[in-house]
């Protein structure tokens, strides 16, 4: 499998799996502040925006000056949007790459203000994983409730996924 293909499987498992979560929070619904489900729908709504905070980067959108990475209060409903133009917009920067945009290095800031540069494969690297971090932690919320998250690890996907 060349690296372009393989960054377009790993952009569709993040959107299948962000689909899984987003359909267990439409069953449990998101509660009072302070709930599993609560702290899981904002871990969710953080994940979405750290993707658009990437994709600003590296130049496929605009990042406000003020908004929070860390937003509260968003609805199911709004997050499962999100997820999805979210995944149409990275599945379009996949359907591009090639050895040549892979290997460009881009400059940005960090939200805490740093000066970085980093190889674009390593920031699509690290936005899959940093989905699958957070979507651990969610897991971990939910089961506090007594909700089952159902799995979201990349074997899962991998298991039913034709490639």
């Amino acid at each position: 499998m060349s690296e372009p293909a393989l960054f377009e499987r790993l952009f569709r498992w993040d959107a299948w799996a962000n689909e899984r979560v987003v359909g267990v929070l439409r069953a449990c619904g998101a509660s009072a502040p302070g709930s599993g489900a609560r702290k899981a729908t904002d871990r969710l709504a953080h994940l979405l925006c750290a993707q658009e905070v990437w994709l600003s980067r590296l130049g496929l959108g605009e990042w406000p000056e003020g908004r929070t990475i860390f937003p509260e209060s968003s609805s199911v409903e709004g997050l499962a949007r999100d997820a999805a133009l979210l995944a149409a917009r990275w599945a379009q920067v996949c359907r591009v790459l090639d050895a040549r945009l892979l290997d460009e290095v881009i400059s940005y800031t960090s939200t805490s203000g740093a000066p970085y540069d980093t190889a674009r494969r390593d920031i699509l690297l690290h936005v899959t994983h940093h989905g699958a971090y957070h979507r651990g932690q969610i897991a971990v919320d939910l089961k506090r409730d007594g909700v089952i998250c159902p799995p979201t690890d990349y074997v899962a996907f991998a298991r039913t996924a034709s490639m």
